[in-house]
């Protein structure tokens, strides 16, 4: 095409990074959507997702996918310390003491 140029070169590596994190987010709606369905699979055989609130399901589900404290806080707009409030109820309805514990919990028990 005689060298005809229709974008940059640091367009197109605006654009294929664009698109890499569009499919990474993706996958994680993926995940998430996921998630909510086991969870509401589990729900039926396990109070303890019964007595949570709306937003400490939210901070769970969160939790669970691996988010740390300040990147819930981020996706929920809230702030830390009522993210660390929602996880010790979380962490005393399911009664464990740490994350590996929480995990293992949901997804074993």
């Amino acid at each position: 095409m005689g060298g005809n140029r229709y974008f940059a070169d640091e367009s197109l590596i605006q654009a294929e990074f664009l698109c890499a994190e569009f499919e990474a987010s993706y996958q994680r709606l993926d995940e998430i959507q996921k998630l909510k369905k086991e969870l509401s699979n589990r729900s039926g055989r396990d109070t303890s997702y019964h007595e949570l609130s709306r937003r400490g399901t939210e901070v769970l589900e969160l939790l669970l996918c691996g988010n740390c404290n300040r990147a819930i806080a981020d996706k929920l707009n809230i702030s830390e310390n009522t993210v660390r409030y929602h996880i010790k109820q979380i962490y005393e309805k399911f009664d464990v003491h740490n994350r590996a514990q929480l995990v293992k919990r949901v997804y074993v028990n």
